[in-house]
């Protein structure tokens, strides 16, 4: 029975188009890309970033993003799409990282680092990089992270964190 559960959901999952990410506006509009599928893997979904990226508008261009807890990767890429500077991906999960860099090597993107090491880490040890943008959007098991003292530089005035 656990069998003909697994394989039900397996269906519907790719029924829903899930193991990519779509790039919802900028120079690289309705590219897919594909994500891994790990556990807590979730992307932020397309209208949450549509909405999201409309509130930023021109703020994305030219800045310098910082993604925290990259998973698949699709607000750093948004970013990058929409004409970002510069993004620096933290993933933990390997397979994500690795995947977050093929998929920067197939959109051609020299703009970006990923970082293949956990967020609150290497956010309490600090970075010397300044970001103009900022996410936060950990897995569940890491909601805590507010708790935790974060020594990212200090943000450039007019900087914006979401989360």
């Amino acid at each position: 029975m656990a069998n003909h559960r697994s394989i039900k959901n397996q269906s519907t999952k790719s029924q829903l188009g899930s193991g990519q990410v779509r790039i919802i506006g900028g120079q690289w509009r309705s590219r897919r890309l594909p994500i891994q599928d790990l556990d807590g893997l979730r992307p932020t979904p397309d209208r949450v970033r549509e909405t999201l990226f409309n509130w930023l508008a021109n703020s994305v261009v030219n800045a310098r993003v910082l993604d925290c807890f990259g998973g698949s990767g699709a607000l750093a890429l948004e970013s990058l799409s929409r004409y970002a500077n510069y993004a620096k991906i933290i993933e933990l999960q390997r397979g994500a990282a690795l995947q977050l860099k093929e998929n920067l090597q197939t959109l051609k993107c020299d703009k970006a680092e990923v970082l293949n090491a956990d967020t609150l880490m290497v956010l309490q040890q600090g970075c010397d990089q300044g970001f103009d943008l900022v996410f936060i959007d950990p897995p569940f098991f890491a909601r805590d992270w507010q708790k935790r003292r974060l020594n990212c530089s200090t943000p450039k005035a007019g900087s914006m964190m979401a989360h």
